[in-house]
This record gives C-alpha cells, structure tokens and sequence, in this order.
C-alpha cells in the first residue's frame, strides 16, 4: 500500500547532450580562428555547413522530449539552409522562409494529431513535417520562376549630372545593386521590381538624390515572391555615394563596375556579399546584427579594414597585416591614399577575399 506522505517521484530529467558539444565545437572553431588557422577551406566548410547548429538544436529538443515542432521544423530548416549554401536551390532562402511560414501551421495539426503517441507515430509526424517543408520550398521555387517576367522597369535619365546620392531602405528580402551593363546605360538608374515602393528623385543642380523605400507595409499571405527582390544598376561613369539599409533578407552589391566611393550599408539578420571597386578614394561602412558578410577586394587596391565584431569569425587573406589600426593590404602604405572599410557585427562571420581569385 502506498504511503500518502510519500513525495511522487517526479521523471527524470534528460540533460543536454547535443548542445555542450555544440559550444564545444564553437569554441575550437573561435580558437583556430584566433590562431589564423581557420582559412581556406577549411572556412569555406563552415560557410557552408554553419545551419549545423539548427540541427544539433533540433536533435537535443527531441532528446529532451520537448515537443516535435520546433525540433524537427529546426532540422528541417537547417538541412534546406545547406542544400541552398551548396548550389542545389535556385531561390533566395530568406524570402522562402517569409513566404513559407504558414508551413508552421501545418505542422501543429500534424504534432496535435501524431507527436503524443507512440515512436512510430510520431516518427511518422517527423516524416510529414520534413516531407512538407520540402514540398513547399520545391513549389515557391516553381511559382518564383513563373513570376520572374511579371517584373517592371524604371529608368532615369542622368544626362546632366555629375554626382548622385542613392538612398535605398527595404524591411525585407533580398536588394542586388550592380553597374550599368547594356550599351548606353552610363547615364541612367534602372530599377526593377514588381513591389509597391515608392521612388523619389530630386535633383539640385549637377547633383541628384534618388530614394527607394518599401511602401508595401507588413508581408500578407499570397504576397508574390518577385516583391521582396529589387535590382537596381546605377551609372557607371558618374560618382556616386550608396546608403543601403536592410531589415531581414540578403544584399548583393557589386560595386566594381562602378564609381561608387561612399557606401553606407545596414542590416539586421542576413547574407551580405560587396565588391569593392578599385578607387583608392573608396570609404564604406558596413553594420549588422547577424549574418555573413562577405567581401571581395581588387588585389591591387590598397586598403586599410577595421572591425568591430562581437561573437564573429573574421578570415582575411594571409597577405593581409594585423596592425593597431586594423588589418592593411600588402600593398598599403600609410603616406599614400588608400581605401578604407569598417565592418561592425553582432554575431556571424566576416570573410575578406581577393576578388582576382574568384
């Protein structure tokens, strides 16, 4: 007969497995970092395979047995996140997951119906989450191709001017600025999107400010993929400083091709690739909360590269020299002109490669 006064024995709690080898694992990787022998491939590696850590989360949830959504959703996402790093998927991650959230949905009905049963059934939960998330990804990445002519332009012409500032403010998705590429473009602004933005142009003078910013208002389901990308190529023979700000998504600028020489770029959470052009006269500035960011400099551009990082892995070229100041190209001299850029980061990574050699 049991004793009321008894205390019941409450279950036993499962400790964490996964996630001290987790920060096990950071902490070497910090380490060979802080040793300059992460680089090369061996960083590469980790570019691609960071979503890692979404799955080792996944896992040492269902270990604990803290429900069947977040874990497997976790896992899933990290295995589409390295299928994406890997070339395998043509779409822009960042908006497949804005696009996508009503998956989430979905897999609450599926945890309701099969994740407090049996291993079976919920191994079979397990399967149809996954089997739905890829699914989804596979059909936004249909419809995006469907939309991609849907697509309009808008052109302004710069004739008669010899600077321009270019102000462009998204709250999320994905922004590619680039050069000017078809014959007689020098002197025009090309923006093309099928969002609802809105365009401002003033121009006083020689000079001329143009500002884009997303007039759309919060994402609504049904929303077309092709609104949360925008392509704008600037002149190629007319200097120009670029502010660019970004609340979640992905920004490409390639730069080289242009006479950009100020360039001011924000972002909250994302992916980040910037050439720089070769203009010793270049100063940029690029902040951010979390994400990658990923720069590539002309070989022969001297350049001075500050940082200011948090929990962030930075690899630079082994030419560069770690100086007081920053990190300075081989071939920079401080009595002579040279580009500058600083690079200020919460938590991610930070890879400074030789544009020569892509």
């Amino acid at each position: 007969m049991e004793n009321p006064s008894q205390p019941k024995q409450s279950k036993p709690y499962r400790r964490s497995v996964f996630f001290p080898l987790l920060l096990v694992f950071a902490g070497i990787l910090f380490l060979l970092n802080n040793f300059g022998v992460l680089q090369g491939d061996l960083w590469e590696a980790v570019r691609i395979y960071w979503p890692v850590i979404l799955i080792v989360l996944g896992l040492d949830s269902l270990f604990r047995k803290e429900g069947l959504i977040g874990p497997v959703f976790l896992m899933g996402l990290g295995v589409l996140i390295i299928i994406y790093n890997l070339g395998y998927l043509q779409i822009n991650i960042w908006q497949a997951l804005l696009i996508l959230w009503p998956v989430m949905l979905i897999a609450v009905g599926v945890d309701m119906i099969f994740g407090r049963r049996s291993l079976f059934w919920s191994m079979i939960g397990i399967v149809m989450i996954i089997s739905l998330l890829a699914g989804a990804v596979l059909l936004f990445s249909s419809q995006t191709q469907k939309l991609a002519g849907s697509r309009s332009d808008s052109v302004y012409e710069l004739s008669e001017v010899n600077e321009a500032k270019i102000n462009v403010g998204m709250s999320l998705g994905s922004i590619i600025v680039e050069g000017a590429r078809q014959v007689g473009a020098e002197e025009e602004i090309v923006f093309v999107s099928s969002s609802d933005v809105g365009l401002d142009v003033d121009q006083f003078g020689n000079q001329a400010e143009i500002t884009i910013v997303d007039e759309s208002g919060p994402y609504y389901p049904g929303k077309s993929a092709n609104d949360w990308q925008w392509l704008i190529t600037i002149p190629k023979e007319i200097p120009t400083m670029l502010n660019v700000d970004i609340g979640l998504g992905a920004t490409y600028l390639n730069l080289g091709n242009t006479l950009v020489n100020d360039l001011n770029a924000e972002f909250g959470v994302g992916s980040n690739e910037l050439h720089i052009p070769l203009d010793d006269q270049f100063i940029g500035s690029f902040e951010g909360g979390v994400g990658l960011i990923f720069v590539y400099i002309p070989s022969d551009l001297p350049i001075k590269l500050k940082t200011d990082t948090a929990l962030v892995l930075v690899d630079v070229p082994s030419n560069y020299r770690n100086t007081e100041s920053g990190y300075v190209s081989s071939n920079f001299r401080s009595d002579s002109d040279y580009a500058e850029l600083f690079i200020n980061l919460g938590i991610g990574g930070v890879v400074i490669r030789d544009s020569s050699a892509q």
